[in-house]
């Protein structure tokens, strides 16, 4: 039998975007990138106002939030931001295959993640925000 030679393509599934052509120039330098399972009405969008307030972080100008079910996923060393909040999102969607258990701080590339319960779980459950605010009250400066 004569050797071969298979030339063949892998493609992804979900093949990440560079994030940054998502970005404009006041967002690549954003501190907490925020992925949501679900779309963020007014309601759970004041909820995180509130939450991040409470340890100086400004939703507006400091944020950048993306919903998993719209957004491309993408590779976490392509963007800026120093802390991400995957709220009932898996770290897959960063191209990250580690299994993250929810409400720890956990150090990933020099940027640190926390895995949490979706949004409007949280909003309507006082222990679920509890263990958000006690997961991310370290960020306080």
């Amino acid at each position: 039998m004569e050797n071969s030679l298979l030339d063949f393509v892998l493609f992804a599934p979900n093949e990440p975007v560079d994030v940054n052509t998502m970005l404009s120039d006041e967002e690549k330098d954003i501190k907490v990138v925020i992925i949501l399972n679900e779309a963020l009405d007014e309601n759970l969008k004041s909820l995180l106002i509130q939450i991040l307030k409470a340890v100086n972080i400004d939703f507006e100008k400091e944020t950048k939030t993306y919903n998993s079910t719209i957004d491309s996923n993408f590779y976490i060393k392509d963007l800026n931001a120093k802390k991400y909040i995957l709220m009932g999102v898996n770290p897959d969607f960063l191209n990250l295959n580690i299994n993250l258990p929810k409400y720890h701080i956990f150090n990933v590339h020099k940027q640190i993640i926390i895995k949490t319960d979706p949004i409007s779980e949280i909003n309507n459950n006082q222990m679920l925000k509890k263990q958000l605010w006690d997961a991310i009250k370290v960020w306080k400066i």
